[in-house]
């Protein structure tokens, strides 16, 4: 169900915004005015679309604080989602395994009857930064999500760059590297996200030990020499990103963001490789709204409408 702007009715005190990760599940009510009143967090159920669409479902349900038959209060809902939706279907989101078959979308979009938006991620992030954060006042930014996988979002001469479809800014599927013995090539996400830091930490341990991106980071905070090269390894990568980020779309400033994105020390290893390879790097921040910077966005989206209506009505128009 989609309501414009003019019709939403003046007591409609709460908009809801979603961070949906290939990690965390992240949800917050908020005031009008963007002030957030209750917060979720879970870690993201994987075993399938519907029962995806029944967490993000009980994850609005507890910032609310209403059961789902009562809805008066909430005048939208924006879902952010690390891929691209387009119509009832979730593109380029390989860390959401089974959502790409359209039952995550529809099931959301039949179940809350309220406004629902669903938008990608670094979009939403950006948008939060430049509301709240170090891109306040600037035309020119980019966000670098480095969480599970990678994600971009940027403004360009004052306006969210979208593309076409959705999809700008989705360079995780970008070739990188050589062609594995599968024949699969790499790509560029494998290299700079965090599930692919984990697989490379996995496959050298001789005892098949395994460990979450964050967990390795500390490793090699720690001085464990095989985390310490492979973070340096994965610094180098993500300087690449934000190299290319700057090359195409002339970024003043980029600000890195996602749960490894923020991390201590990973902007200052990052600038370290950005310096050597980019003749003139922009300005880099590490981003000031912690890894909250897509749930902020999607409430602040929810609350100014930045995000392209996306229901199953609208989709069938």
């Amino acid at each position: 169900m989609t309501l414009p702007v003019a019709e939403i009715a003046s007591d409609h005190g709460l908009v809801v915004g979603v961070d949906l990760g290939g990690s965390r599940l992240r949800a917050a009510a908020a005031t009008l005015d963007g002030t957030v009143l209750a917060e979720t967090d879970d870690v993201t159920t994987l075993s399938g679309a519907a029962q995806l669409a029944d967490q993000i479902h009980g994850a609005i349900r507890a910032v609310v604080g209403r059961p789902a038959s009562d809805w008066s209060s909430v005048a939208s809902v924006v879902v952010g989602v690390p891929g691209v939706p387009r119509g009832d279907v979730l593109l380029r989101a390989p860390n959401l395994p089974g959502s790409a078959s359209g039952a995550l979308l529809a099931r959301l979009d039949a179940e809350l009857d309220v406004p629902v938006l669903f938008e990608n991620d670094a979009n939403l992030a950006v948008v939060a930064e430049r509301a709240r954060g170090h891109a306040r006042g600037r035309d020119d930014v980019g966000f670098v999500s480095i969480g599970t996988g990678i994600g971009v979002g940027a403004f360009i001469a004052g306006r969210l760059l979208r593309g076409a479809s959705g999809g700008a800014g989705e360079i995780g599927d970008l070739p990188f590297g050589q062609r594995s013995r599968d024949g699969r090539h790499d790509t560029l996400e494998d290299a700079a996200g965090g599930a692919g830091l984990a697989r490379r930490f996995a496959a050298e341990s001789t005892e098949r030990r395994s460990a979450s991106a964050r967990e390795i980071y500390a490793l090699a905070d720690a001085g464990e020499p095989r985390a310490v090269r492979l973070v340096a390894d994965h610094a180098a990568a993500i300087a690449y990103v934000v190299a290319t980020v700057t090359a195409v779309l002339d970024c003043g400033l980029v600000v890195l963001g996602g749960s490894i994105g923020v991390r201590d020390g990973v902007r200052a290893r990052v600038q370290a490789h950005l310096d050597e390879i980019s003749e003139h790097p922009p300005e880099l921040r590490a981003s000031r709204l912690g890894n909250r910077a897509g749930l902020l966005g999607a409430v602040d989206a929810a609350r100014f409408r930045l995000a392209t209506p996306r229901t199953a009505a609208a989709a069938r128009t």
